[in-house]
């Protein structure tokens, strides 16, 4: 019986507890229960940042932070963190500096070399002399020698002008023209020797194309040489000899080489001296008014000369 009662009074206690939980829950207009017994909610406890001395770490979060930025900084800034020293923002004082010593005086400073010529073009003249020639006249008649004479010349001046142009770069062409005022033979010792009754002057045109090889030993220095042949008129009308010859202006053409130095002086002008060698042949018909029958004159001269030159180069 005890067992019975107890187990009713369990079930009836169990059952009192639903109703008084939802009297409470229920809505204050239709509870039996006065609004003023709603049973008040637990005040929100804050949890500590710490944990209590020797007790279980926090379970809720930290307070909620208000929204906003954070207050501004001052302005301006601070250059450094407090603790360091603030930097002097500016270069320190110069330091008086004692004077350099004077040392040996600056070289002067070297003028800029002329320029170097850079044409392929030349023109200049030229001062000639022939110090030494040889000139022997041979009269043919029938095809025999009949009257020759040969002696020495001699000194023969004679001015020269020229055109020169550089094919490539160690050949070049030319064109001078030579002009001798004079071309005369030594006199014989004595009237008496053979061939007393030669005697006066001629005078020698000669027109001379050429070629030549230069080499630049510097850059303004160039050693050359060259052959000529050309065109020749020797007027012979004021060489006397035995009365029955009359020379006229003889026709003809010469072989002259040679060589020599050329230095160029700035851009445009030029020094030369050369030595050549040359060598003339020239001849005349012409018939005997008394036998009708026809002669030659042939003139032979060969000649050594100096050359001085100067021109323009471009």
């Amino acid at each position: 019986m005890l067992v019975v009662l107890l187990g009713a009074a369990g079930r009836a206690r169990a059952e009192d507890k639903p109703a008084a939980t939802a009297g409470v829950l229920a809505n204050p207009a239709t509870s039996p229960l006065p609004a003023a017994e709603a049973t008040p909610p637990a005040p929100e406890q804050t949890p500590s940042a710490l944990p209590p001395a020797g007790g279980s770490p926090p379970t809720g979060y930290p307070p909620a932070q208000p929204f906003g930025y954070p207050p501004g900084y001052g302005y301006p800034p601070p250059a450094y963190p407090q603790g360091y020293p603030a930097y002097p923002y500016a270069y320190p004082p110069a330091q008086p500096q004692s004077p350099p010593d004077a040392g040996p005086p600056a070289p002067p400073t070297p003028e800029p070399p002329a320029p170097l010529p850079t044409g392929r073009w030349r023109l200049g003249g030229s001062l000639v002399l022939f110090p030494q020639g040889y000139l022997s006249f041979d009269h043919r008649l029938g095809g025999e020698s009949i009257d020759n004479y040969a002696r020495s010349t001699i000194s023969s001046p004679g001015i020269a002008g020229f055109a020169e142009v550089d094919l490539v770069r160690y050949l070049y062409l030319g064109l001078a023209a030579q002009f001798l005022p004079w071309v005369e033979w030594t006199q014989p010792e004595g009237s008496s020797a053979r061939g007393s009754t030669w005697g006066g002057s001629a005078r020698e045109f000669d027109l001379l194309p050429h070629i030549g090889l230069a080499f630049a030993t510097s850059p303004r220095l160039r050693i050359f040489g060259y052959l000529g042949a050309g065109y020749s008129l020797l007027d012979a009308s004021a060489v006397t000899g035995p009365q029955y010859i009359e020379l006229e202006t003889m026709h003809g053409f010469v072989v002259q080489t040679g060589g020599g130095a050329r230095f160029a002086v700035g851009e445009h002008g030029f020094f030369a001296v050369r030595g050549s060698y040359q060598r003339g042949y020239h001849g005349q018909e012409e018939r005997s008014p008394t036998t009708g029958l026809s002669s030659e004159a042939r003139l032979r001269s060969s000649f050594i000369g100096l050359h001085g030159s100067a021109g323009y180069w471009f």
